[in-house]
């Protein structure tokens, strides 16, 4: 039968199609050389040969090759969890009765959804009003057991804006804010301790596009991806025409966007340097892909 151990002596196999059974005979109708039909011990993997890289995805398959192999355990990346939380007095959960002026926290949801098609596990933290205090003991809060701080909301200019304050008031050091992208401008990373923390837009649409802009590749990385930004690039280049979000993102190649454009990795996830937010020198030209770098430093297009 197929997958059967060869009986000793055996040197060859034929199709049953080929043969036919004559009471305690078999009668063969195709010739064979030696060989043939037999799948040999190391056909598929040699001694030192390597079965799994570092940075592969575990998949169906690869669990085969590992339980063929005998190796019941490997070494895995934890997944990062990834505290979210959405910000405004005007927001509402999808239970709430419907009330005058509010506005349902889809971001909340929508970007949990995101996270999770990124590798990490999500920890909604909910909805918190526009009170520098409530948003500061949330905040605390998440800190204590989140890899990742995502916010949406309050972070432009506005009187009630004040996503900027609240992570200042906890000591993060901002790497970039106010990008040069639209939409999702008003787009903040920075750290706080060994977590990272982005402030996305509260623009549903900005919200997601800035998500896998800056805390996909993030993610990526952080899961054990060996090459983050070319994921990152694929999963945009490669958006259906019948995407919704394909036709708001303006470097879609396949939609006719910005053919010669390549996305720079955004976030420093090395041991960078901090750049402080009175350091990088705004500066807009036409490039293919552009950094916020602080001041004296040389840069090539």
């Amino acid at each position: 039968m197929t997958g059967g151990l060869i009986p000793q002596g055996a040197d060859a196999v034929i199709k049953m199609e080929y043969t036919t059974e004559v009471e305690e005979t078999v009668a063969c109708y195709a010739s064979l050389s030696a060989g043939a039909g037999i799948r040999f011990r190391g056909d598929s993997l040699k001694c030192g040969d390597v079965a799994l890289h570092a940075g592969e995805i575990v998949r169906p398959s690869t669990v085969g090759v590992l339980v063929s192999l005998k190796h019941a355990y490997v070494y895995v990346y934890r997944k990062p969890v990834v505290a979210i939380i959405s910000t405004g007095d005007e927001l509402m959960e999808f239970h709430d009765a419907p009330a005058p002026g509010k506005a349902m926290s889809s971001n909340l949801h929508a970007l949990a959804a995101q996270v999770l098609t990124a590798g990490g596990r999500p920890l909604c933290m909910g909805i918190v009003g526009d009170s520098l205090e409530d948003q500061k003991a949330v905040l605390t809060d998440a800190l204590r057991t989140a890899d990742v701080i995502i916010t949406s909301g309050g972070t432009s200019r506005g009187k009630y804006d004040l996503t900027h304050k609240t992570f200042s008031s906890l000591g993060m050091e901002t790497r970039f804010s106010n990008i040069f992208m639209k939409p999702g401008k008003p787009t903040i990373f920075g750290t706080i301790g060994k977590t990272l923390v982005f402030g996305l837009p509260g623009n549903p649409v900005a919200a997601l596009l800035s998500f896998d802009q800056f805390v996909r590749p993030a993610l990526l990385k952080m899961t054990g991806h060996r090459n983050p930004v070319d994921v990152f690039c694929d999963r945009f280049t490669q958006r259906p025409e019948n995407d919704f979000f394909a036709r708001l993102d303006a470097f879609n190649r396949k939609l006719g966007g910005n053919q010669k454009h390549v996305r720079p990795p955004q976030v420093p996830l090395e041991s960078l340097p901090p750049i402080k937010p009175e350091e990088p020198e705004e500066t807009e030209a036409d490039g293919h892909g552009m950094n916020c770098l602080p001041r004296k430093t040389a840069a090539s297009q």
